[in-house]
């Protein structure tokens, strides 16, 4: 009997688990969540959305250092007919 309860305490004091839970890791500590510091809300300039041809004009105004033209005028829609015809008039023979 004496050789049995040395037994049970020899078993009950470090050995290893049998079955499903002896493959179990050791558990570990939770994560740390990463934190970020103190943010600025961005800032908005004006109070309608840009359309993308406003985003695209302006990029290249940026580019080239001088605005686009969004709007024909008249005179130079003449002015370019005008030109057409003398160039024109002046290809042909006779």
């Amino acid at each position: 009997m004496k050789a049995i309860s040395q037994i049970n305490q020899a078993d009950s004091g470090g050995a290893a688990p049998s079955g499903a839970s002896a493959n179990l890791p050791k558990s570990s500590p939770p994560p740390i969540a990463p934190s970020m510091g103190a943010s600025q809300a961005p800032i908005i300039q004006g109070t309608q959305a840009a359309s993308p041809g406003q985003q695209i004009a302006g990029t290249l105004a940026a580019v080239t250092g001088r605005p686009i033209v969004a709007q024909v005028v008249s005179s130079q829609v003449s002015s370019q007919q005008a030109l057409d015809r003398r160039t024109n008039v002046a290809a042909t023979f006779g």
